[in-house]
């Protein structure tokens, strides 16, 4: 089977690195330039995990893109990626399509992830896809109260629309909504490890990830991971 038939669709939802289009707070205590460095650093940790993640797993990744074309989004992640626009709507609409698209196209376990969490590693993501065997939704709590990843299993798509009812996407009330949602709707949550999104200078841990410290200013060094 090839990886592009796969039932496992890993969905990684980034933004292109614009300065002042990116990582709005962070912005604010480090310049647009260097919150666009730190954007783009973590992507590219982010999208090198999902990838480890899914060779290892035979797993189909799609890039949802915004901000730039598929084609400049290209040269910037790599061309053996495969690139989609996000469209338009808010973060809840772009996600339920592109959730939708991948049930549509046999997806039996889909994992949603983001570029705002450096914790995020190949065995983390597979655990995401491994829940989904037991339960309708995988979720990575966030300590901010969102979450870094979101999966779905395909048998609780139907659930999907109330799932995402009036989900506050981006505030710290976004992983409660969703409990509270699945709650009302039966579906069944298991529960990933908690960890930090990078959303200003104290949520990054310099020991931890030095290439991130380096590109926002915390350290000297430049080097990446």
């Amino acid at each position: 089977m090839s990886v592009e038939a796969s039932t496992d669709h890993l969905l990684f939802f980034t933004r292109y690195p614009t300065p002042g289009g990116v990582k709005s707070r962070l912005a604010d205590e480090i310049g647009p330039a260097r919150a666009a460095a730190a954007h783009d650093a973590m992507a590219r940790h982010c999208l090198a995990a999902a990838d480890q993640a899914a060779l290892a797993m035979g797993a189909s990744v799609r890039v949802l893109i915004t901000g730039a074309t598929p084609t400049a989004a290209a040269s910037w992640l790599g061309k053996h990626h495969r690139f989609i626009d996000q469209g338009d709507g808010g973060l809840g609409d772009r996600v339920h399509r592109a959730v939708v698209s991948s049930v549509r196209e046999g997806a039996r376990r889909i994992v949603v992830m983001g570029a705002d969490c450096p914790a995020l590693t190949p065995a983390l993501i597979a655990q995401g896809f491994a829940l989904l065997d037991g339960c309708d939704v995988a979720l990575g709590p966030a300590v901010d109260g969102g979450f870094y990843l979101f999966g779905l299993s395909a048998d609780a798509a139907d659930k999907l629309p109330a799932l995402m009812a009036d989900l506050p996407w981006g505030t710290d009330a976004a992983r409660a909504a969703l409990a509270r949602n699945a709650a009302g709707c039966g579906a069944r949550i298991a529960m990933l490890p908690l960890h930090n999104d990078i959303d200003r200078l104290a949520d990054i841990d310099p020991v931890r990830w030095p290439w991130l410290a380096a590109v926002t200013g915390l350290t000297g060094s430049s080097t990446a991971a």
